[in-house]
Parts: structure tokens; C-alpha cells; sequence
């Protein structure tokens, strides 16, 4: 039995049932902004407004995730319109990735923060309590390195749940680090 699966242009793959759509972060946000005043009936309308009103919806984004760090009392774009022109993102913030993305350790302890499956079939599940706990031996052992805020830390690590701990560590204190993934290299 043959079935056709060809689909007409501009059609939709997938539609979320409605308790999907009812539940999802988007139309918590979209309710979210009608109790501000700005008043998007659909996402169409909702992404028209992101891109007209750039600085208005980062600033929204910036306080219904409730980031932590320091937002200043800059604009949310200085410069020109792309990167190459001085385009700076909240330019007057301060922010750290690691709080952030860890955040999640004192609410929700033993939620699964990674996923992990190897190439060679293993899989590992890492929760957020072991995440952070793993982010925090890092910064200890880089304090104990003598690594301080300003400094910069580099590492090659394969792209395994140690790697993402190895990312944020350096970031809680000030320190910067950066990824250079071993797969991102030209082809051999």
C-alpha cells in the first residue's frame, strides 16, 4: 500500500494539538505581554511585532525569563544595524551564562539537564544537581590553578556532559571561557 506524502508549499507539517499550544512558553509569554499592553492575537502577529519592535521585545525577553544579571540602564541596541556596523547587544549588562543556565539546580534539583547518547551506543542522563555539581568542582580546581576574573581558559574537550560542565565553569567567577569544538575543524 502506497501512500503519497508530498506536501503543497507553505503547508503546514504539524499542527500542536491545542492543550499543546495552551501549555506552550510562547502563549505564556504572548499572556504575559496583553497584561503590558501589547496585544498579539497570533504568532504571526506576535513575530511581526519582535521584528518591528526590536528593542521593546528583547527588553520583554530579557524580564519574563527573569535573567540573572544586571540589566543596566542603557538601550537594548547601541550602534548600527548589523556587527560589522558596532552593533552591541545591552550594552550596559553584565550577565553570567552559568547562573542562568543552571538556575534550574535550586528549583528543580533532579530534572534531566543533558541528554547524552556516544556515537559507540552509550547514553547517559545528567540532572541539574549533578550538573551543577560538576560545574562547581571546575571552578574550584581553577581557583586553585590561580585562574581569576579577566583571565581566559581554554580547553579540548570532546562533546560529551564533562564538556558542557567545563564550558560554564569558568564563568561564575568572572573568568572567560570559550568552546572549540573538535568537529568544527576542516574535513581530514
Amino acid at each position: 500500500m502506497s501512500r503519497d506524502h508530498r506536501v503543497s508549499e507553505g503547508a503546514p507539517l504539524w499542527t500542536p494539538p491545542e492543550d499543546v499550544v495552551a501549555n506552550a512558553r510562547v502563549t505564556h509569554f504572548t499572556h504575559w505581554l496583553w497584561d503590558r499592553g501589547v496585544l498579539t492575537e497570533s504568532y504571526d502577529e506576535l513575530w511581526r511585532w519582535s521584528v518591528t519592535e526590536i528593542d521593546a521585545f528583547w527588553d520583554a525577553i530579557w524580564e519574563y525569563f527573569e535573567v540573572v544579571g544586571h540589566r543596566g540602564d542603557g538601550p537594548v541596541r547601541t550602534g548600527g544595524p548589523l556587527p560589522v556596523d558596532g552593533l552591541r547587544w545591552f550594552p550596559g549588562a553584565t550577565l553570567n551564562y552559568a547562573a542562568n543556565a543552571l538556575r534550574r539546580a535550586g528549583t528543580a534539583p533532579d530534572d534531566v539537564a543533558i541528554v547524552f547518547r556516544s556515537e559507540a551506543g552509550g547514553h547517559r542522563r545528567l540532572s541539574y544537581r549533578e550538573l551543577s555539581l560538576h560545574v562547581a568542582e571546575v571552578r574550584a580546581g581553577l581557583a586553585n590553578l590561580g585562574v581569576g576574573p579577566g583571565d581566559r581558559v581554554a580547553a579540548y574537550v570532546p562533546n560529551i556532559p564533562r564538556r558542557s560542565s567545563a564550558s560554564w565553569r569558568p564563568r561564575p567567577s568572572g573568568r572567560s571561557g570559550r568552546r572549540a569544538r573538535p568537529t568544527s575543524g576542516p574535513p581530514r
